[in-house]
């Protein structure tokens, strides 16, 4: 088994995308979508606040809200409307950072930008906090009978009913909520990448005083280790490898973190790990 340490980020996060065609709508940077905000929402387009990681775009949206509206929404129309077929189930990837999880909804059906739309789609996976940073959240569009054209996308990033724990989670204050790159893709990247991967990765003992074993248990053979603190940064150079495979995590402070592990067929799995 094969392993080493790395620092390329990008490349873990978002090396399984060239397996699935994929078209970014919004990545905030110049000549992007006009961006609408209604009952409260208040929006703009920022440095990025935590250029590192999984991204490292120099700009993104900025979303706060002046108002207790849980209805409150961000929009813009898409250059060209996305065609999801009768049958077909497409994906639009949104990179989030947020203060606390939060419960964010899209809607696909609105003519416009000008228009509220209906249906909120919530994304297949949650927003870990633990985790830190930026994160990738994963929208299905369903085609249904008669297939679906998308002209807008409608944000609703501050529902506050499905978040743990419940409630709103921005104002306009001191707790603003980030997205970036809103990227539709023809596959899910959570089954091919980390459901999968999941099943036969184990990361033990958990919690560690200090040595920390990656074990694959099927033919895949791990590429890349990478470990990062609450706050999403990257702490690899901190640990150590053993000669006989085992990560040392001796010189990292106590407390939780999260470890990135990526095998040679793309597949990406996310574990948490406590150092007592």
């Amino acid at each position: 088994m094969i392993k080493k340490i790395t620092f390329l980020i990008v490349f873990i996060n978002y090396s399984f995308w060239a397996l699935n065609a994929q078209t970014v709508v919004n990545d905030f940077e110049a000549s992007s979508p006009v961006l609408v905000q209604r009952y409260g929402a208040q929006v703009s387009v920022v440095d990025n606040p935590a250029n590192m990681g999984n991204n490292t775009s120099a700009k993104v949206a900025k979303i706060g809200r002046t108002t207790s509206l849980w209805y409150e929404l961000i929009a813009f129309d898409l250059a060209t409307p996305y065609v999801v077929a009768s049958g077909e189930t497409k994906f639009l990837n949104i990179m989030v950072n947020y203060p606390a999880q939060p419960d964010v909804s899209v809607r696909f059906n609105a003519a416009s930008s000008g228009v509220d739309g209906s249906g909120d789609v919530r994304a297949l996976n949650s927003y870990d906090l633990n985790a830190g940073g930026w994160q990738n959240l994963i929208f299905p569009l369903d085609g249904g009978a008669s297939g679906l054209t998308v002209s807008a996308i409608i944000f609703l990033g501050d529902l506050g009913f499905q978040n743990d724990p419940a409630g709103l989670v921005l104002n306009n204050t001191d707790l603003f909520g980030y997205v970036d790159n809103f990227t539709f893709t023809d596959g899910n990247p959570l089954s091919v990448n980390e459901f999968e991967l999941n099943k036969t990765i184990s990361v033990y003992p958990n919690p560690t005083e200090g040595i920390l074993k990656v074990k694959a248990y099927s033919d895949n053979s791990i590429k890349d280790v990478v470990f990062y603190n609450i706050l999403g940064k990257d702490v690899t150079r901190n640990v150590k490898i053993n000669n006989n495979g085992d990560y040392d995590m001796s010189n990292l402070s106590l407390g939780m973190y999260i470890v990135k592990i990526l095998d040679f067929k793309g597949k990406l799995s996310t574990k948490k790990v406590m150092k007592e």
